[in-house]
């Protein structure tokens, strides 16, 4: 189907805070408002923090989606691949790397309870130490963050109980070169640690790019 010379060619929106309200669901609306997008024939992109392992979750909330830019950028999947998700863009960041970063950063904020989001599969869980902050219902495996970052990750997170999320991604950022990781915040009283240049808005060129897309058309 073409698109008419005066729509976007590509239409993407942010999932929580955005698409997603406070309790978790989609608004009637919302997804009629998609479905006039999808019906007009412009590929459609859903963008969240969340990572693969909450790729199903992802596509119940916005099941219009053409693609999905998911942990921040670091993977971006085609929906529209008949055979199954495809997978344009997977990257990972060195558990080392982010072992060290931790280890800096508590030497200054003192200690911080982290989780590690390494596997990729559907429902996958996260590895590391509960903390009460942490209200999202997702499976936890208990693993010494040795462990957990003893190969390549998606991402980790980071919580502290002296220092805000602001705070602590202000440290993070003077601890270790920008090429190193990508720190953000990830809500709860979280900061990510993602690898380096991860973001939405390159998730989202990953996915201009697959179509021949100009970004400026977004």
């Amino acid at each position: 189907m073409s698109i008419h010379p005066g729509l976007p060619k590509l239409v993407a929106t942010d999932l929580d805070g955005t698409l997603v309200r406070s309790d978790d669901t989609v608004s009637a609306y919302t997804h009629e408002v998609l479905a006039r997008v999808k019906a007009a024939g412009i590929p459609l992109v859903g963008a969240t923090g969340r990572g693969p392992r909450l790729i199903d979750t992802c596509r119940e909330f916005i099941p219009e989606a053409d693609f999905l830019v998911l942990a921040q950028g670091a993977r971006v999947v085609d929906l529209t691949d008949p055979s199954g998700p495809a997978t344009l863009r997977g990257v990972t960041v060195d558990g080392a790397v982010i072992l060290g970063l931790l280890e800096a950063l508590e030497a200054i904020v003192g200690p911080l309870s982290v989780m590690v989001e390494a596997g990729d599969e559907p429902g996958a869980p996260l590895w590391g130490e509960a903390h009460p902050a942490w209200r999202y219902p997702d499976a936890l495996e208990r693993r010494a963050r040795h462990e957990a970052l003893a190969g390549p990750v998606i991402k980790a997170f980071a919580h502290s109980h002296r220092y805000d999320p602001d705070e602590l991604v202000a440290i993070a950022r003077t601890l270790i070169p920008a090429d190193g990781v990508t720190v953000t915040q990830a809500g709860l009283g979280y900061i990510e640690i993602c690898p380096p240049g991860v973001t939405k808005a390159t998730g989202l060129a990953v996915v201009a790019d697959s179509l021949g897309v100009d970004p400026r058309s977004v």
